[in-house]
């Protein structure tokens, strides 16, 4: 059982949800302020962090990702949980002059709030129940502003919410990631659900892209996620983030990647999370 494990906070976030699925004990989860600080805290206390990598709407937590590989973490499981979202106001849509939300939320409600509230400005906030709390805390002084926050959030404050599942897509989904420290020499276990890997390209050539996608044909080996981005130490130069269904064949495929001379970084292999019952 998971001992110690930092996730986003406050209590009521969508990652303190995930995390208590999978670590009932709340003694045992502590919460930190932002997403990067979050990975920062794991990797200084060399213990297990849940984040969000990816949404179904709004695509990968970018920060995260790339601290993933900077500051060397080892994804060790993932879960996957529907998101929706409440609007708290205590005016009309029109008389909202401010919305308090954070970047993902902003993100997955952008067609709610370019409808009803394109005269508004956007605020990003540190996590979806931070905005709640200043949305709260800022009644006294502004009565016109507005707050996007968690069903839990809104549900104790059940007299401010003004629209519900706000979401521009219903079936909205985040995947959050268990994820800790490597260790030194640690193996990788191939016989879990997936594969993550980061890929990099020594140099540039024609069809480059199709000969790395060549190989994964070749073993057969299942692809369900393939994004580029920009690798930070050259302008204009990009790697690949992959994800992959494992087969009996993926430490031949990886073996191919690397005569190849593809440079891979392994980022995890992993299942789905159990979740614990309580």
């Amino acid at each position: 059982m998971l001992q110690h494990v930092i996730t986003l906070g406050p209590t009521g976030t969508f990652s303190d949800e995930a995390t208590r699925l999978v670590v009932p004990q709340a003694s045992h989860i502590q919460y930190a302020a932002t997403l990067i600080e979050t990975l920062l805290l794991a990797k200084d206390k060399r213990c297990h962090a849940i984040v969000p990598i990816e949404n179904s709407v709004e695509g990968v937590v970018t920060a995260v990702q790339d601290l993933l590989v900077s500051e060397d973490f080892v994804i060790c499981g993932e879960l996957n949980r529907p998101v929706s979202y409440e609007l708290l106001s205590v005016v009309p849509l029109a008389q909202i002059q401010k919305v308090l939300t954070h970047e993902q939320a902003c993100g997955q409600t952008r067609e709610f709030l370019a409808k009803n509230l394109p005269h508004a400005v956007i605020e990003l906030t540190a996590s979806n129940v931070a905005s709640g709390q200043l949305f709260l805390e800022s009644l006294g002084k502004n009565r016109e502003v507005a707050a996007i926050v968690p069903p839990s959030f809104a549900q104790s404050v059940p007299h401010y919410i003004s629209h519900s599942k706000i979401q521009d897509y219903q079936h909205n989904t985040t995947r959050f990631i268990l994820i800790k420290p490597r260790l030194q020499g640690q193996a990788l276990d191939f016989s879990q659900q997936k594969t993550s890997l980061q890929v990099r390209f020594p140099d540039d050539r024609p069809g480059l892209l199709y000969e790395l996608l060549s190989i994964f044909h070749l073993f057969q080996i299942n692809l369900c996620r393939l994004e580029s981005r920009p690798c930070k130490q050259t302008a204009w130069n990009y790697v690949f983030f992959i994800d992959l269904l494992n087969s009996d064949r993926t430490q031949d495929c990886l073996e191919v990647m690397r005569i190849k001379q593809f440079e891979y970084h392994l980022l995890g292999t992993y299942s789905e999370l159990a979740i614990c019952q309580v």
